[in-house]
């Protein structure tokens, strides 16, 4: 979990936000999802032993992400 906290706060960088409050906000929210995955992703891998599961799966969500958000 604390991995994927440290993960969340490295993707913040790449986001906007409009006030300091909006930081806070957005921080954890950010931490929050990243943990939330981060913690699927790492049962994934250690279930299957292979870093190409959580890899895959890694892509499939950026790959929704991006399509409902980016347009």
């Amino acid at each position: 979990m604390f991995v994927s906290a440290l993960w969340g706060l490295w993707h913040l960088p790449l986001l906007s936000f409009t006030s300091v409050g909006g930081f806070i906000v957005l921080a954890l929210r950010v931490v929050l999802g990243h943990v939330v995955v981060g913690v699927f992703l790492s049962f994934g891998w250690r279930r299957s032993g292979n870093l190409g599961v959580p890899a895959i799966v890694h892509a499939f969500i950026d790959a929704v992400r991006n399509t409902f958000l980016v347009g």
